[in-house]
């Protein structure tokens, strides 16, 4: 290409063989001239070569050469090992990677493992393939275990049992034959640990059959194989056994008279328990508004979850003090029964008194199968059944009509008179139309609260 009397040399989609050593040569009469360039292509580094490796007992010393830098400075290495006679293509990133101007590094190796290594090169472009294993393998002997699992805790949700759960560690944490746990427990406040073997080195859970709902227990969980215990100190945790239903039924639930109850909502107050009383038999974790209509039979009962206020630090209500809660999405012009029950992690308790809620009227839903029922050239007869949902003592029917659907422009409604406000009368003629012409027709249910939703049918007189 020319730009501004200069010839350049465009290669457009450059790729990894495009780079190399360029030659341009002029011509001109019997003479010529010639330049030479250079194009390197600035990628990721090629992959070291030639790695292994010297074992020193728990540790290895890895060497290798560096790959091609492909136009970038390399900026560092990173080691990767496994353990080649369990799991080959599993490999783990040794934590401190070695500078790119180095091309050895001494790694720290668990005992009890069989491991070759392989070397990444990373530069501002990204990290080379892996190089190839190291053929050379390095043999740690086995010891014991040096940390114990993390994560450890109790779990409440299966009766009858106090059940103890952890984190296992990985592979590279057994340090020998024969890995397992040493569960040690024992009731908060009591002297001497139980203790039992958990057999299964990726074993994550323990269960002992207790008596005492909701208990509190102290717990210990080591690691250990066939040379011992690990050599560091275990924590001991805190947790309880198993939740059961509660036994403490809420007093005072009542509608809350500083609130009104709308068409939709309801507001209840009653007496907070005491959030440590032993007859919740579990964690405290608030109340639960159930409620049903009271004229639909085997309905399941919906429910409201109120959550306990209470902070950390200990403060929130208290026994004997009000609290409350409310319910909305209710059905108009119904009758509601509702309770309140306590709730723990996992059940709830008996219920409370009922109190019986009586919501407003609210706007009907819309009529149902609206249709013609006769016609002639100048009137039509409608009939109609009343909405499924009145939500209300129906007061009458709203009927209107337009006409101009065919030049796509409505004309103005026209509402019909006494004639709709029978809530009884589920029909109306509509009279004084044009042959032979397009209308649509609208019918709404009306209670107090007001115009429900629109049912509408478009029709055509006959000719």
């Amino acid at each position: 290409r020319t730009f501004e009397n200069r010839h350049v040399l465009v290669i457009d989609q450059v790729k990894p063989e495009d780079e190399g050593e360029y030659t341009c040569v002029v011509t001109y009469g019997n003479s010529s001239e010639s330049a030479q360039g250079s194009l390197t292509i600035r990628r990721i580094p090629e992959r070291p070569t030639s790695v292994t490796v010297r074992c020193h007992g728990d540790k290895a010393e890895v060497t290798w050469r560096p790959g091609r830098e492909n136009g970038a400075e390399t900026s560092s290495y990173l080691v990767q090992y496994n353990l080649i006679m369990e799991n080959p293509d599993e490999w783990f990133s040794y934590y401190e990677d070695t500078i790119g101007t180095v091309t050895v590094a001494y790694i720290e190796l668990a005992p009890y493992g069989d491991y070759s290594f392989r070397v990444i090169a990373r530069n501002r472009f990204g990290s080379s393939r892996p190089s190839e294993p190291t053929e050379e393998t390095c043999t740690t002997p086995p010891d014991r275990p040096d940390r114990n699992p993390r994560h450890v805790r109790s779990r409440t949700d299966k009766k009858g049992f106090l059940v103890i759960e952890w984190e296992p560690l990985h592979r590279l944490s057994f340090h020998g034959n024969g890995f397992g746990y040493l569960v040690l427990w024992r009731r908060k406040g009591t002297y001497g640990y139980n203790s039992a073997q958990v057999e299964g080195s990726y074993a994550s859970s323990f269960s002992q059959e207790v008596d005492d709902i909701y208990g509190l227990y102290e717990f210990q969980v080591r690691s250990k194989n066939m040379l011992g215990e690990a050599t560091n100190p275990s924590l001991v945790y805190i947790g309880h056994s198993f939740e059961a239903e509660p036994e403490l039924v809420v007093e005072g639930f009542q509608l809350d008279t500083l609130r009104n109850v709308t068409q939709t909502t309801a507001h209840f107050v009653w007496e907070a328990v005491d959030p440590k009383d032993s007859k919740i038999h579990g964690k405290f974790k608030g109340y639960k508004i159930l409620y049903w209509k009271w004229d639909v039979k085997e309905q399941p009962k919906q429910e409201v979850f109120i959550p306990y206020s209470g902070r950390p630090d200990g403060s929130g209500p208290v026994k004997g003090d009000q609290v409350g809660g409310s319910i909305s999405g209710l059905p108009a012009y119904s009758v509601i029964k509702a309770q309140v029950v306590v709730v723990n992690s996992h059940y709830v308790g008996p219920p409370s008194r009922t109190e019986d809620v009586f919501t407003k009227e609210g706007r009907p839903s819309e009529v149902e199968d609206l249709h013609v029922d006769k016609m002639t050239h100048n009137s039509i007869v409608i009939r109609w059944l009343p909405p499924k949902e009145p939500n209300g003592a129906l007061q009458g029917f709203d009927i209107g009509y337009q006409s101009g659907i065919e030049i796509g422009h409505l004309g103005k409604l026209r509402v019909l008179g006494n004639r709709a406000s029978n809530p009884l009368r589920l029909e109306a003629q509509i009279t004084g139309l044009d042959p032979n012409s397009w209308y649509r027709i609208h019918v709404a249910a009306r209670t107090r609260a007001g115009r429900g939703d629109l049912s509408v049918m478009d029709v055509r007189t006959s000719n």
